[in-house]
């Protein structure tokens, strides 16, 4: 994730969200996931483990996935959708300014079109 992406419709809070109180864009410019594992723990339910790197820390966690199915889009591509949530701590990361004031707990929302390629 491209961290100067981040917007929230209101200039002044998406520039601190990007300031070094948050995100700090400008020494930790991107958010990655990079998997490792990936098991199927039933019919269209994936966990895919990896590691999430945010602020320069990483940590080893597991994402529950939905398979949503595979379709052909109007350009004859096979598709496959997914979609994903999980819950971080923000403290876990560095990201602790207004603690008391804004919560720990930070829900990550996935939707992945992903496209077949020969």
């Amino acid at each position: 994730i491209d961290v100067t992406s981040v917007s929230t419709n209101e200039d002044k809070r998406d520039a601190h969200l990007k300031g070094p109180d948050f995100f700090d864009a400008a020494r930790f410019p991107t958010i990655t996931f990079k998997s490792t594992a990936v098991k199927e723990v039933a019919k269209g339910k994936l966990e895919v483990t990896g590691t999430f790197t945010m602020k320069g820390v990483s940590k080893t966690i597991v994402l529950p996935i939905n398979s949503l199915g595979t379709a052909v889009d109007p350009w004859k591509n096979v598709v496959a959708a997914f979609e994903g949530a999980a819950r971080i701590n923000r403290m876990d990361y560095g990201v602790s300014y207004g603690a008391g004031l804004v919560g720990d707990d930070v829900d990550v929302e996935l939707n992945i079109e992903a496209k077949k390629t020969n």
